[in-house]
C-alpha cells in the first residue's frame, strides 16, 4: 500500500486456494454494534460490494473476490473449517456453474441452465445425489413456480415446490407450498392503494383455524414501524422499528413475546468509517 500527500492507492490482498488476488478499492467499513457492543464488521468496495465480512460474536470471516462488479470467488472461514466457492459465467454474464469446497476437498458443482426468458434450471451434483431446482417466469419476467427435485441412482422424490400469484398491481398476493400429495402452507398478502404490505396471512394446510395474521404498519415516511403478530385474535409477538432523527437508517429494533414473557430490549446501531481494506 502507497500512500502520499496527494492520493492513497489502497491494495488488497486476497488469498483464496493458495492464490494471491489483487484489487484498487477504496473500502467503507460498516460496524454493527449490538447492545453497545460490536458484533459484525462489514468492508464494501469502491463498488459498494461487500469484500470482507466479520462476524465477531461467532468468529466467522467472509471474503469476496471479484471481476469488476461479478464475484468470481467466496471464502467463508470457521475456526480451521473453510468452505469456498468459484462462480463462472457465460458470454452474456449469467451465472453458469459454482464450484464448492470444503477446506480443499471440492463437495459439490451446481451447474444453471438457461432455456428460455421464462424458465431456467439449476442442478446440484454432490457425492452421492443429484438435485433439480426449476424456476418457472411468466412473460413479464415474474417467477410463476418454484420446484425442488432430488434423484439418487434408485428414485425421484419430488420434495417442494411453490407457486406464486399477482394482483394487477404486480404484487404478490398469494404464495402456496406443496408437496407431492397435499398442500403444506398458503401466504396471503394484502396491500395499501401505493402498494405497501399491510398484511399477511399464514395459513397451515388451509386451515383458517391455525392462520398467522402478521400486520405492518408504517410511519409517515413509510418505513415499518411496527410489525403484529396475531393467532386466534391475541398479539403475541410485536416488533417496534426506530430510525435515526438525522439518517432514515434503522437505529435499533426491539421484539415482546408475549407468549412467554417480554425480553430483555435489544439495541442495534450503526457506525461508518473509512478503512484500510484488509484481510488480518
Amino acid at each position: 500500500m502507497f500512500k502520499s500527500k496527494y492520493f492513497h492507492f489502497l491494495l488488497i490482498i486476497f488469498l483464496i486456494n493458495n492464490q494471491i488476488f489483487s484489487q484498487d478499492n477504496l473500502c467503507v467499513s460498516y460496524t454493527i454494534y449490538h447492545n453497545n457492543k460490536p458484533f459484525k464488521n462489514i468492508i464494501f468496495n469502491n463498488n459498494n460490494k461487500p469484500i470482507i465480512v466479520n462476524d465477531l460474536s461467532l468468529n466467522i470471516k467472509e471474503i469476496y473476490l471479484y471481476r469488476d462488479t461479478l464475484l468470481i470467488k467466496s471464502q467463508i472461514i470457521s475456526n480451521n473449517d473453510t468452505i469456498s466457492y468459484e462462480y463462472f459465467y457465460n458470454e452474456k454474464n449469467k451465472l453458469e456453474k459454482i464450484r464448492s469446497f470444503n477446506n480443499a476437498n471440492l463437495y459439490s458443482v451446481t451447474f444453471f441452465n438457461y432455456y428460455d426468458s421464462t424458465f431456467y434450471e439449476k442442478i446440484e451434483y454432490t457425492n452421492t445425489q443429484r438435485y433439480i431446482t426449476r424456476y418457472y417466469y411468466d412473460i413479464l419476467g415474474r417467477l410463476r413456480e418454484l420446484s425442488y427435485i432430488e434423484l439418487t441412482d434408485f428414485s425421484t422424490n419430488f420434495s417442494q415446490r411453490f407457486v406464486y400469484d399477482y394482483d394487477e398491481n404486480g404484487n404478490i398476493c398469494r404464495k402456496i407450498q406443496s408437496s407431492e400429495y397435499d398442500t403444506l402452507c398458503i401466504w396471503l398478502y394484502e396491500y395499501a392503494s401505493d402498494n405497501i404490505l399491510i398484511k399477511e396471512v399464514i395459513k397451515n394446510k388451509i386451515d383458517n383455524n391455525n392462520a398467522l395474521e402478521k400486520y405492518y404498519i408504517y410511519n409517515n415516511k413509510d418505513k415499518l414501524k411496527q410489525v403484529l403478530y396475531i393467532k386466534d385474535s391475541f398479539i403475541f409477538k410485536k416488533e417496534t422499528y426506530n430510525y435515526s432523527l438525522f439518517k432514515e437508517n434503522l437505529k435499533n429494533k426491539k421484539v415482546i413475546d408475549y407468549s412467554t414473557r417480554p425480553i430483555k430490549k435489544e439495541k442495534c446501531s450503526y457506525k461508518i468509517k473509512k478503512t484500510p481494506c484488509n484481510t488480518d
